[in-house]
């Protein structure tokens, strides 16, 4: 898709980077081209791939048409798309040998810079913006996992208490957890609803359940430090690659920047330092940090000091 968005915006025909077309399952990444081997033994020889152009690089200028659309100069230099993950590492890092990105979405990941492939066994190698390339620890259980404690609380009001049942009550969940004391006096959340990438039949488990801590915010505090200590086993994971372990964690994801607690609690479960971009929209940033190299307006260390902090 973002290949298309960039065509129709120059007129130039289809390219690509290798952020992108890594994620086709038929690039390779050590290389950085097309498997055509591989393309052969799928029976996908007649298929047309696109060129592969060097992340940020120009494309093309801005066509007539699409600048009566966007409202931006005829002409603007237009470069090729890049990865979202590349993207967002990209806009939020600013020290990319000393920091860990994390972003809590619907789901989550960590990603993690390293000069060269590695091959980690419970973690994704993927082209970066240069030569390099991030490890990304990635799993399903995130946002989605919170956001269904959100609709059991409110299925609760709905059923016992006549209430309409799109109520927001994430502030109150954080108001409750923020009470309950760390470690939940107990209380475990293994927060895996819908299986895990490793796993797609594990299940959620709530474990050291006493009455004294069965309480919406001992729930909803062991849910938040369940998920910051998975996020953390794919981080040990990683650097049993033989990587070098990281000073600083960067939290982005509206799972973060709108749950302090969460912040609070991966900072202290990965005993680090969090700090939160100031620019909210990491990816975005990014991508437009990245065509600013690419037109020769930065370099790599140049754009990532551009990367503030709150």
């Amino acid at each position: 898709l973002p290949d298309y968005v960039v065509m129709r915006m120059t007129g130039h025909a289809p390219v690509t980077d290798p952020t992108n077309a890594g994620s086709s399952g038929i690039f390779d990444v050590i290389a950085r081209k097309w498997d055509y081997s591989l393309i052969r033994r799928l029976g996908l020889q007649e298929v047309l791939l696109p060129e592969v152009r060097k992340s940020g690089e120009t494309v093309g200028g801005l066509t007539a048409e699409a600048s009566r659309k966007t409202c931006l100069p005829r002409g603007i230099p237009v470069s090729v798309a890049c990865g979202d993950n590349q993207a967002s590492f990209l806009g939020g890092v600013a020290d990319r040998r000393g920091s860990l990105l994390i972003n809590i979405g619907t789901g989550g990941q960590i990603s993690m810079w390293v000069p060269e492939f590695i091959e980690a066994e419970k973690a994704e190698t993927r082209c970066y913006l240069d030569e390099s390339y991030l490890l990304v620890g990635a799993d399903i259980c995130g946002g989605s996992s919170y956001a269904l404690l959100h609709r059991f609380f409110l299925h609760v009001g709905q059923v016992f208490f006549g209430a309409r049942g799109d109520e927001n009550l994430y502030e109150a969940m954080k108001q409750q957890a923020a009470k309950a004391p760390p470690g939940t006096e107990g209380l475990r959340c293994e927060p895996f609803f819908s299986g895990s990438r490793f796993d797609p039949s594990r299940r959620a488990v709530l474990v050291g359940i006493t009455d004294s801590n069965f309480t919406v915010g001992h729930v909803t505090r062991a849910l938040l430090e369940g998920v910051s200590r998975h996020f953390k086993k794919l981080y040990e994971d990683m650097l049993q690659s033989g990587v070098s372990p990281r000073r600083c964690l960067i939290g982005s994801g509206n799972g973060i920047r709108k749950n302090p607690l969460l912040a609070e609690i991966l900072s202290t479960v990965f005993n680090m330092p969090i700090k939160i971009p100031v620019n909210p929209e990491e990816a975005a940033f990014g991508a437009a940090l990245l065509a600013a190299v690419g037109c020769g307006d930065l370099d790599f260390e140049e754009a990532a000091h551009r990367v503030k902090y709150e």
